[in-house]
């Protein structure tokens, strides 16, 4: 049986520049506690259109799980400026609580 990620990567396979793809293995990644591979996978995405704002976000995320404040702080500070850039209010609420709370965040 094939998985949801190997079909996704055969996808992307054929459309490599597909931007919902790379979001989509990145969030498979997640799931699948390959946070090193999701961060990558997200890096790409955001390099084929740095206006995807999740994936500012869920990088992020991926970042804390691997203990990578300080990364995930540069991400988030990125994708806040993303979300002002494309107009998101949504994600500018959602990056700036969470960047917030990682800025709180000992060292």
């Amino acid at each position: 049986m094939t998985t949801r990620l190997e079909k996704l990567n055969q996808m992307l396979e054929r459309e490599p520049q597909d931007a919902f793809l790379n979001f989509g293995v990145a969030m498979e990644l997640v799931k699948a506690e390959d946070y090193a591979g999701a961060v990558a996978r997200f890096d790409r995405l955001l390099s084929i259109d740095p206006d995807y704002t999740a994936g500012y976000h869920h990088k992020a995320l991926a970042q804390l799980a691997l203990d990578r404040i300080a990364e995930a702080q540069a991400t988030l500070e990125a994708g806040v400026e993303a979300a002002r850039r494309v107009d998101n209010a949504h994600a500018l609420a959602e990056m700036s609580e969470l960047l917030a709370r990682v800025r709180a965040t000992p060292r």
